[in-house]
């Protein structure tokens, strides 16, 4: 681990840690859990945004001035944004209820 994943998840030679109390450990264990997944959180939104755009993209190119054709693409791209707007916010949910 040698880039950002090092920084928050820790190394071999995790100094802080092991200079805390106990309780100071859990703080700091939090923390860099919390790091960790607004890392994630953000990757996978600019992941999504970038194929969002592209879907967009192609949307137009396949679309070109058909209305009726443009209206039937939109539809299924609606459902894509849908849809990562779910699973975006199934992340890191307190309720597993899937």
């Amino acid at each position: 681990m040698t880039n950002w994943l090092t920084r928050i998840a820790g190394g071999d030679d995790d100094r802080p840690r092991r200079d805390l109390s106990p309780q100071g450990r859990n703080v700091y264990d939090e923390v860099r859990l919390a790091a960790l997944k607004a890392d994630g959180a953000t990757a996978l939104a600019g992941h999504m945004m970038n194929r969002l755009r592209d879907l967009d993209d192609n949307r137009r190119q396949v679309a070109q001035d058909d209305a009726t054709l443009n209206l039937i693409c939109a539809e299924f791209e609606s459902e894509a944004v849908q849809q990562c707007k779910e699973i975006q916010r199934g992340l890191n949910s307190p309720f597993d209820l899937r």
